[in-house]
């Protein structure tokens, strides 16, 4: 087989240009995945202040962190299996959004294993995990919505 010439070159060339990284199944992929990081580490977040100072709360707490790993374990799976490309600004978004959901969850996992912090009401818990989640789910929205949009 002999080297393309230079206008069959070029030809092979806009046509690899035309063809789209940014198809809208990766996006879905990407976007349901960065909302799953974020829901499991605001699940994890809430039951784990819900839990503080009960009588079971170390067991609960080593049963939702499980959870959360075997989740974060499947998101993963799911993102490299379904998705065939990273759509445009998906990776750098989904980082941000997870982080931004990280710093409050970890705010408030000091305060319950360092600092013996009880929550005064599930309500308030269950809130706090919504705080929490609140980042990457906004993350994941903006990617399934695309840049420019």
């Amino acid at each position: 087989m002999s080297a393309p010439t230079p206008q069959e070159a070029r030809g092979l060339l806009d046509r690899a240009d035309a063809v789209g990284l940014d198809d809208d199944g990766a996006r879905r992929v990407h976007a349901r995945v960065a909302v799953g990081y974020g829901v499991a580490l605001g699940v994890f977040g809430a039951v784990a202040w819900a839990v503080a100072g009960t009588r079971w709360g170390g067991v609960v707490t080593f049963a939702v962190q499980l959870a959360y790993l075997a989740a974060i374990v499947a998101l993963a799976r799911h993102r490299e299996r379904a998705a065939r490309t990273v759509p445009r600004r998906a990776r750098r978004v989904a980082v941000v959004g997870v982080l931004g959901s990280g710093v409050p969850l970890l705010a408030l996992t000091w305060g319950v294993f360092l600092g013996d912090l009880q929550a005064p009401s599930p309500l308030l818990a269950a809130l706090a995990g919504l705080v929490i989640a609140a980042p990457a789910v906004v993350a994941g929205a903006s990617i399934r919505r695309g840049p420019g949009r």
